[in-house]
């Protein structure tokens, strides 16, 4: 089969959770060649600012290449809260939303869940969330995607060893909806 990239609209914008590497990487450096505007999310933004420029240099459309690299902590509610505010009022819009962070970590976060499902997990859900309003309202004028990539990596890892470990619903209440 032959699959030919599509080029999309010069005003097609996306944000990306983990887009330094792996599949978030790709999927970036992908959207980008095509020309739409790509904000990456990360951690690590020193890392982040590096697969920004690979993409634009890799892109070969230097200047009309728009990539963006934004910093988040998805072990952190609050950091969480910060970039989807920080994104709301610097992004007029965008149209794809690809949740793809994942990692195997042991330990707790602050707020005494489980940091395995708080990365892959309930930050995705809380930063989708938090943007939904923006979403819903662009809707009415232009689609919006939501994408959500999830790993069971956990399983194979740790076995049942975190099985009931998550939290207990009070606690997550108060993370979410303090």
């Amino acid at each position: 089969m032959n699959v030919q990239a599509k080029q999309l609209k010069s005003n097609t914008a996306g944000m990306w959770q983990c887009g330094n590497s792996g599949l978030g990487k790709a999927t970036a450096m992908d959207l980008a060649k095509r020309g739409a505007r790509v904000v990456i999310a990360s951690r690590n933004l020193e890392k982040s600012n590096k697969v920004k420029d690979e993409i634009i240099k890799e892109s070969g459309k230097h200047e009309i290449c728009d990539v963006r690299a934004m910093q988040v902590d998805l072990e952190d509610f609050d950091s969480v809260r910060k970039f989807a505010k920080e994104f709301d009022e610097s992004e007029k819009y965008f149209d794809y939303l690809l949740n793809n962070a994942g990692m195997v970590l042991e330990g707790m976060t602050k707020y005494g869940i489980n940091r395995i499902f708080v990365v892959n997990y309930f930050s995705r859900f809380l930063l989708t969330n938090l943007l939904l309003g923006k979403m819903k309202k662009q809707s009415a004028e232009r689609p919006v995607r939501i994408i959500n990539l999830v790993t069971f990596m956990y399983k194979s890892v740790f076995g049942n060893k975190y099985k009931n470990s998550c939290c207990d619903v009070e606690t997550y209440r108060s993370c979410y909806f303090p």
